[in-house]
């Protein structure tokens, strides 16, 4: 009876160190096939159902790897281990990552079997800014060859390149390519005709006027300079990309071609007078002294204020409508993101 009952009770343990080893098993490859899904996804834009089949199929080939590589872990010699059996990596439905294994644990000859599912869920996400306007690179032309500062000359059919110690003339701008390393700061941004002008830092305005096809880039701010700042007059299709927040005093009298992208927060504080042009905000509008803005397109991905009651050509994000405006719905449609739920759902069954 004594042996008996020492055998039963070292079976008892056995079987619970098998269970606790099957345990540190579920937690051991949960966290490595964790490690893969998340790091497969992390600083990556995937904005094509292409790019994501890619992605996945990278992702289940590293997932089912671990179960060649590191199916067995000996805690305590051969005979107290876990390892990981039936590993399966579902990647059917493009919204679901669908993961299931076996993890069994081995205490001197008893084992005990655990089941896991790990359901990931993909989602999309709010639009990102689609820019047009491409960086030109860098050239050979320089602003001194563009520029002759003694006798004033425009700027016309040229490729001009400045450095952050250079400074853009104001002078007439017409049919070239200006691309300007850092910070720039207009005192009055005028005459500027069927131009490319691309910033890789902020740039400061203050008075903008008398402008025509211009297409224009800034990497960093569009912010005020030591007065305000005014945008006029814009005419022919003119296409303005400021990839951070915007700072406008006033934007009035555009012409019926004119776009705007802002990639983060757009504040403007008198808005009037402008006819068939369309603005794209990423983050959140300020938007105050609203009047006479006849066939205007506002689309805001982030929250709106200012005046009130907010005009009905301002279209926010969640709005009724806002995916099938026929402005609107092209750029929210357009560039969105797969994202990982960060929130997985799990089960596990004992056997």
């Amino acid at each position: 009876m004594a042996m008996n009952t020492s055998l039963q009770v070292n079976k008892t343990e056995n079987v619970n160190k098998a269970t606790d080893l099957a345990e540190m098993g579920i937690t051991y490859y949960k966290d490595k096939i964790d490690n893969i899904i998340v790091k497969a996804f992390t600083a990556k834009t995937i904005t094509k159902p292409t790019e994501l089949d890619t992605l996945l199929n990278e992702m289940k080939n590293e997932v089912t790897k671990i179960q060649t590589e590191d199916g067995k872990q000996n805690v305590s010699g051969s005979g107290i281990s876990y390892e990981i059996r039936n590993l399966s990596v579902d990647i059917s439905n493009p919204s679901k990552i669908l993961i299931t294994f076996r993890t069994i644990g081995n205490s001197e000859g008893e084992k005990r079997e655990l089941s896991l599912a790990l359901n990931y869920t993909i989602k999309p996400g709010k639009s990102l800014p689609l820019y047009k306007v491409n960086d030109p690179g860098t050239f050979s032309s320089s602003s001194s060859a563009c520029h002759n500062p003694q006798e004033n000359t425009n700027i016309i059919n040229q490729n001009c390149f400045y450095n952050p110690t250079e400074n853009v003339p104001g002078v007439k701008i017409e049919n070239s390519t200006l691309k300007i390393i850092g910070n720039e700061e207009f005192d009055h941004f005028k005459n500027v005709t069927s131009s490319k002008i691309y910033v890789t830092g902020d740039i400061l305005l203050n008075k903008v006027n008398n402008i025509t096809n211009l297409r224009l880039h800034v990497e960093g701010d569009l912010i005020e300079s030591n007065s305000e700042s005014k945008f006029n007059n814009f005419g022919g299709i003119t296409l303005i990309e400021i990839e951070k927040n915007a700072i406008i005093t006033s934007l009035n009298n555009l012409g019926e071609n004119f776009e705007m992208i802002i990639g983060k927060n757009l504040t403007v504080n008198e808005f009037k007078n402008n006819t068939t042009g369309k603005i794209i905000v990423y983050g959140d509008a300020n938007i105050n002294a609203v009047n006479s803005n006849t066939n205007v397109t506002m689309c805001v991905f982030g929250k709106y204020s200012g005046y009130q009651p907010k005009p009905s050509y301002i279209k926010v994000y969640g709005e009724p409508g806002f995916e099938s405006d026929s402005v609107c719905g092209p750029y929210a449609r357009a560039n969105v993101p797969f994202l990982l739920d960060s929130n997985r759902e799990e089960s596990i069954i004992y056997k």
